[in-house]
Order: C-alpha cells, then structure tokens, then sequence
C-alpha cells in the first residue's frame, strides 16, 4: 500500500508577521499499517531560526490524505495527538562521523588554536553525549571513510562511548576515500528492527567519493557496487529514519548536494558548520527540534 500524506497547519494564535514557519513530517511509522491500519507520524514546527514552534493545539492541524499523490481526502479525526512524545517514549540517535583523509586537514579556531577538524568533531560529540540524559534515548557510534565501522550499537549507557570515540584513528592507505551513499544506507539498515523515534546524524566535510569509482579497487564490503544516493534515501522513507546533514568545513563548495537532498526528503535537516564553534551548538539545535516534536 502506498500512502501519500501531506499536513496542512493553521496557526489560530501565532503572530505569522514575527517569523515564518517550517513545518516537516519528520517521520512515519507505517509497523502498524497491515494490522490497524494506522500510521504514526512526527512532526516538527520551527520558526527561521531553528527553534521548535511550541504549544500547539491538536485543532491547529489538518491532515489529509492520498493514494496517488493528487487527489487529497481530509482525514476527519486523527486518535492520538501529543507533545514531548521523544521525550517520554526516548528518541534512537546513530551519530555518523566521518573519519576520511581530510577530516584530518588544520582548522583553526576563534582562539587561533590549531586542531585537525576530526578534533573538533569529537569534542562537539562529547558534549552531545554529555547533554543527552534521558535514561531511555540509545545512542550508537558509526565512523566512515572508504569503510563503514560500527564502534558501538545503540546503548543506554552514553559513558562508554567516549573511549570508543577516542579510538578513532587516521584512514591508511585507500581507506580516506568517502563512501557517504554506501555508509549511510548500511546505518540505516543496522536500525531496521529498531522501535520508535529513529536518527541519525551525520557529520560531513566534503562530497561521496567511492572507492572502486576513483581507484579500481575491490572495495572489501561493497565490491564493485557503486551506491547511488536514491537507495539510502529510499530505504529511510521505507523504514522511517530521518537523517540530519551536518556539512562541516570552510568550504560550501565542497559539501554533498545529494546528502542534503536524503536530509530533506527522509524528514531531516540541513546545517552548515563552517566554523568548529558552530558545530555544539547545531547538536543542541537538533535535540531541541526532536524534543518538541508532535505526535499524531
């Protein structure tokens, strides 16, 4: 069964003159479809600065719905509708880093400190870990160059993650090529029996480059096979993750256009970290946004 959904918000109270809004379905639960015919979504509301748009009442939304994508049916009564829904039931977070070859190129700081950017990626995660503690969020650790390493499975306990982040070490030889495409669509695969609110995170300097594409070597878990970005974003929509794209770097130029277009269409968000600063704040900018996600 394919099911079209587009939200329709009316905003009685909010003053529209002060900011716009954004609305995104973050993600849908179709588990329970065959059997109740039900279907779970989330959704977020921010204004232009990133911030969640809160207290909104369940009368504000309309929902529609349609089984070719043109013609819209307005669903009458949705059953449930709640806010702080992530923070009750707990969110899943797969944080992606990338660990390829220029992720150990200089950057400099506002202090005029000097650190690899791989650096700064690590202390913007140690502080995400430090500030997410609700007992029943998960949190797993993926790092990816040419290859993709699980470090560690969604745990609950977010203190045995900071060792296994410290044991990230430089790509050798062919491994500082950046398979984003084939990495992204095996972390979506590893949370496909997982339950609920589904994340990932992934932090990004520069563009997919695939192994066997620029070398003609046998990539060791992929072979020949050369991902497009289609078949991550395909298999998010299919078993509802939403990725968020962090592009990190001085350089626009250089981040991927399709991450950015699998952030957008699973649900996620984009963000620009040009400066190492601007990395923690982003992390907190996206637990923010989950956190006052509503559930309908």
């Amino acid at each position: 069964i394919v099911l079209f959904i587009i939200l329709l918000f009316i905003l009685l109270m909010y003053p529209l003159h002060l900011s716009a809004i954004n609305i995104r379905l973050s993600q849908i639960d179709s588990s329970g479809l065959l059997l109740n015919q039900k279907v779970k979504l989330f959704v977020s509301v921010t204004n232009n600065y990133g911030l969640p748009v809160k207290h909104i009442k369940k009368e504000q939304f309309s929902l529609y719905e349609s089984k070719d994508g043109r013609n819209f049916i307005k669903i009458p009564e949705f059953d449930e509708y709640k806010t702080m829904i992530n923070y009750e039931s707990g969110i899943n977070f797969l944080l992606m880093i990338d660990n390829s070859g220029s992720m150990y190129y200089a950057m400099k700081n506002s202090n005029g400190k000097v650190h690899h950017r791989i650096h700064y990626a690590k202390e913007a995660i140690k502080t995400f870990l430090r500030n997410v503690n609700n007992p029943k969020d998960t949190i797993g650790l993926v790092s990816y160059n040419s290859d993709y390493t699980e470090h560690a499975s969604l745990v609950s306990d977010k203190s045995k993650l900071f060792s296994q982040l410290n044991e990230i070490e430089p790509p050798l030889g062919n491994k500082h090529y950046t398979e984003i495409y084939g990495s992204l669509y095996l972390a979506i695969h590893a949370l496909k029996s997982v339950k609920g609110r589904k994340v990932i995170i992934m932090l990004s300097d520069g563009e997919n480059m695939s192994l066997y594409k620029h070398t003609g070597v046998l990539h060791t878990q992929y072979g020949k096979k050369i991902f497009s970005y289609q078949e991550p974003l395909e298999l998010c929509q299919k078993e509802g993750v939403s990725v968020f794209a962090i592009h990190f770097g001085p350089y626009a130029s250089k981040k991927d256009r399709n991450l950015h277009e699998i952030a957008i269409q699973s649900g996620g968000a984009v963000f620009d970290a040009r400066r190492s600063e601007d990395l923690k704040k982003i992390y907190s900018t996206i637990v923010n946004q989950l956190l006052n996600e509503y559930y309908i």
